[in-house]
């Protein structure tokens, strides 16, 4: 489940060293092109993070970092920023995700699928309600104020779920999860899982409830969630999937044009001076 997690924050280059400021949390979603080239469905893979902490990103040098399987950390650097696309209809949905394309086979990352996404209509079925178990894995920083190198996990309950829009934050009124887990600094962005037993295996047997996108400010910080649904929906933005659909077509008459070459046999490249 910590695999899930990946650092984000900001960079600067200095001249004997790059300086990080992990400012948050981030997951890599992962969406199943509809066409199938040679046999094989394409996915593009896309950071996923809370809207409010890219806000304060733009146009500067942004970072990912996630641990190879090697031990080692992998950082993928954006030195112009980041292109984020957002909710298309819900101004106040708090999400933020790009296209990304990383070494998948060479790191310690778990990905989520669009599938592993808790859909409402799955919320509605299968009777998700207040008392079911929630976790959530995020960045947290020791009492110096430093990151820790290994994601922070933190498990409790829902104690709200968005049956009406709720204060959230500066966000003023959004659809939300409460959870009866304390957020803190880093823990924007961060997946939250539930493992209710009436849905199908999501990721690792788990589902993804939503992001984090802030806490109350009461007793105990309880968590606030963006509900998974938010990220389905901008996965399938119009601009992405009008992406995704040209990257199909262009591979697609790639691959016609592969078809059509001739293909050289050896006898063919004699000589003809011979």
């Amino acid at each position: 489940m910590r695999d899930t997690s990946i650092f984000i924050g900001l960079f600067e280059e200095g001249t004997n060293a790059v300086e990080y400021d992990w400012r948050a949390t981030a997951f890599i979603a992962t969406v199943a092109h509809s066409i199938l080239l040679n046999g094989k469905r394409q996915s593009t893979l896309y950071i996923v993070t809370a809207e409010h902490v890219v806000a304060t990103f733009m146009n500067q040098p942004t970072a990912v970092r996630i641990r190879r399987k090697d031990g080692e950390w992998f950082t993928r650097k954006f030195h112009h920023g980041v292109n984020w696309f957002y909710h298309p209809t819900d101004s106040q949905a708090d999400i933020a995700l790009a296209p990304v394309t990383l070494p998948h086979s060479e790191l310690r990352l778990q990905l989520v699928p669009e599938e592993g996404l808790l859909a409402d209509e799955e919320i509605c079925r299968n009777r998700l309600s207040v008392g079911d178990k929630a976790i959530m894995v995020g960045i947290s920083r020791g009492e110096d104020g430093k990151v820790n190198d290994t994601p922070a996990i933190r498990r409790g309950h829902i104690s709200g779920i968005p049956l009406q829009q709720v204060p959230a934050g500066g966000a003023g009124l959004m659809d939300a999860y409460y959870l009866d887990v304390a957020s803190s600094g880093g823990f924007s962005g961060a997946p939250v899982f539930t493992p209710n037993k009436w849905f199908a295996s999501g990721t690792n047997g788990y589902y993804i409830l939503g992001l984090i996108h802030s806490h109350r400010n009461v007793a105990g910080n309880p968590a606030i969630v963006s509900p998974a649904q938010k990220t389905k929906e901008t996965l399938n933005h119009p601009e992405l999937v009008a992406l995704r659909v040209q990257h199909d077509m262009e591979r697609a008459e790639s691959q016609r044009a592969a078809e059509k070459a001739p293909t050289l046999r050896g006898d063919s490249l004699k000589d003809d001076a011979q």
